[in-house]
């Protein structure tokens, strides 16, 4: 993956990430991967990631819990998918594990600030993490077997992604090949033999959700990236697939010999995911990132709404395609490039209450009305493995602000990574999340789950002090 911006936005200059690693097996064949992968092939470097990953999802969870939709899809799947296989981490219900997949995968993507991957043009976690929870908590799964599965389902939904991408000409949503991620991790869990799983992901890739992404993020609604769908449909396929259920094999199974497969044990794909500082659409972030850039130039913490009298936002064409109203709802406020901007610029930053208790701000919604978005060819050429916007804000007093290329804080070689992480989650010190060891917490998931519903994600990995040998 290319450097996406010689600076960053805090002014630091970004490292290039290694993104290919010591090979540990030469595994070449999806289905092998899946059945074969074990722990101690891991690099340490990727289980340290795994867990941030891990807590960072957590994170997106808890800031999801409040929105209605969180409700609505819990609710629905406490009613129409009855179980004890697995938890609603919304309030602790019981359900069936396609069922909890569907509901945690919505509540943990109902705020939009979820992990992501550029290639991939979408998010693993929020698909992947919620099926792999449920099935592991409904198999009793340890938790080193859940995390291994949440590696494996990373790998091989990342790597779907991007064959889709090739494939197909239109952009769908992170539920369409993150189904695949989530049955490939399912199907680990479920110990399935290598025939089950090519079954798994060939019912998954059948009835994946296929909406279209630049329509959801055109229109915003509740239905958003389709994730919660994507990791049901992939606990389902895995399910059926145990049953004896058959399916054609997958165009992405099919295609195995292709380099974006042949890989696979060898170059770790989750290693190349971004986290969010913000909770919104992640092609808004680099605007925000200009906007901080601004802000630090002109040495003030906000603007008054009366002293900007033009807002020029150049970027790339997915980032102009985002909604442009003046919210009434959190998923309006989320896939927008305007109101975050404005937000920024009129507040000092865009957090939660940007989403949910700042909708239809009169000074927010102003400085909004002024903003200008130009498509610059040069940005468009390099998306998606390059996101960069650049801004200017002309002030009331003639003074003209150019904030220069910027990139989002977070991306995969951000040297401040794990910080955006902490930083989202200001209740737990730094401290306990410095050190990871290399094993996970020698405990069954569901044994973790009855103490708290997300407690196999705050606790991925055992941490031991600083001064321990």
């Amino acid at each position: 993956m290319k450097n996406e911006s010689p600076t960053h936005p805090s002014g630091v200059a970004n490292m290039t990430m290694a993104v290919a690693h010591k090979p540990t097996t030469d595994v070449s064949d999806v289905l092998e991967f899946v059945v074969g992968l074990t722990w101690q092939q891991v690099p340490p470097e990727v289980r340290r990631r795994l867990g941030m990953l891990c807590l960072d999802a957590s994170v997106a969870a808890r800031a999801g819990t409040p929105l209605h939709s969180a409700r609505i899809i819990t609710d629905y799947v406490a009613a129409t998918m009855r179980g004890d296989e697995a938890t609603c981490l919304l309030d602790g219900r019981r359900v069936s594990a396609p069922g909890a997949a569907l509901a945690n995968g919505t509540v943990m993507n109902a705020v939009d600030y979820d992990d992501g991957h550029s290639l991939a043009k979408g998010h693993p976690g929020a698909v992947i993490i919620p099926a792999a929870l449920a099935m592991a908590e409904s198999t009793g799964a340890s938790h080193e077997e859940f995390l291994l599965a949440i590696v494996i389902g990373y790998e091989v939904g990342l790597r779907a992604a991007i064959a889709q991408h090739d494939r197909w000409p239109l952009f769908h949503s992170s539920g369409t090949w993150g189904a695949v991620g989530a049955a490939a991790a399912s199907a680990r869990l479920l110990k399935l033999a290598p025939e089950q799983v090519d079954a798994a992901i060939g019912l998954a890739e059948y009835h994946a959700p296929v909406d279209l992404i630049m329509r959801a993020v055109a229109e915003p609604t509740m239905a958003k990236d389709a994730m919660g769908w994507g990791a049901h449909v992939g606990a389902t396929s895995a399910q059926l697939a145990a049953a004896g259920f058959t399916a054609h094999r997958s165009e992405f199974v099919a295609d195995r010999l292709r380099s974006v497969v042949a890989d696979l044990g060898r170059r770790w794909q989750l290693m190349d995911t971004y986290v969010k500082p913000f909770p919104c659409c992640r092609w808004v972030h680099p605007t925000l990132a200009g906007a901080e850039q601004i802000l630090r130039r002109l040495g003030r913490e906000r603007l008054d709404a009366a002293e900007v009298t033009r807002v020029q936002v150049r970027t790339f064409q997915a980032a102009a395609d985002l909604a442009r109203m003046v919210p009434s709802t959190s998923e309006e406020a989320q896939f927008n490039l305007i109101w975050p901007l404005a937000a920024y610029l009129t507040t000092g930053g865009f957090g939660l209450e940007s989403i949910t208790r700042d909708l239809g701000d009169p000074a927010i919604a102003r400085t909004a009305g002024l903003v200008e978005i130009v498509v610059d060819p040069d940005l468009e050429a390099g998306f998606p493995a390059v996101r960069r916007s650049s801004l200017t804000v002309t002030l009331a007093d003639g003074r003209t602000v150019e904030s220069g290329l910027c990139s989002a804080a977070g991306n995969a070689d951000d040297p401040h990574w794990e910080s955006v992480v902490r930083n989202k989650f200001p209740t737990i010190a730094d401290e306990r999340w410095f050190v990871f060891d290399a094993e996970p917490l020698p405990a069954e998931t569901r044994d973790l789950v009855a103490v708290d519903p997300m407690c196999a994600l705050t606790y991925p990995l055992e941490m031991r002090h600083h001064n321990t040998p």
